[in-house]
């Protein structure tokens, strides 16, 4: 069956964003080398230019994954993406109702209950695993026991404020196994699994 894995850049201090969402610290490494790797986001084309190391982290990772699984809050400031995540897999948004503009659209699947979402992500990721982001979201799924692995992309940033990976968690502590240590440039990817 499928694994649902948590994955976001984060700062050396805990953060994904800084104030007011700011990102460009934590996703400093899509710009860290010469490979191209194109990514269209919505029916917008844009590319990361990274090294060796991260290209095939990032080919290997978006070859492994099945289905997308967001909160209402990461849909809402993404847009959610155009409809088309920019790993291009089936999105699945935990969501009480359907925001506004998104009733006649079949691009996203909308569900009421993390357990429901994951479910569902779960059937359309196939043998692939379930991605995940977003503090909120991944809360809710360590908190109902439904994650099964965290992967950090630790950047060399201190931001001091902003918005944490891992807050809101009401099930401490959690263990974890691992990591796996990838060192990329401008930034190390640790993958861990969850004890349960």
């Amino acid at each position: 069956m499928s694994r649902i894995i948590a994955s976001m850049s984060m700062s050396l201090d805990g953060f994904i964003a800084g104030p007011e969402h700011r990102i460009d610290e934590v996703f400093s490494w899509h710009h860290s080398g010469d490979e191209v790797i194109p990514v269209t986001i919505g029916d917008q084309p844009y590319e990361f230019k990274v090294g060796p190391v991260n290209a095939e982290y990032i080919r290997r990772t978006w070859g492994e994954c099945g289905a997308i699984l967001c909160g209402r809050a990461l849909f809402d400031m993404t847009g959610g993406w155009g409809g088309r995540h920019p790993v291009d897999r089936p999105i699945v948004c935990y969501s009480r109702g359907v925001p506004e503009g998104w009733e006649d659209r079949d691009e996203v699947v909308f569900a009421d209950t993390i357990e429901e979402a994951a479910a569902v992500a779960k059937k359309l990721a196939g043998d692939g695993f379930v991605g995940t982001s977003g503090t909120r979201t991944v809360a809710n799924l360590l908190n109902a026991g439904l994650l099964d692995g965290i992967e950090v992309n630790l950047v060399p940033y201190l931001l001091g404020k902003g918005h944490r990976f891992f807050d809101g968690l009401s099930t401490t502590p959690i263990a974890l196994d691992g990591p796996e240590v990838i060192e990329g440039e401008g930034v190390t990817h640790l993958r861990y699994t969850v004890r349960k």
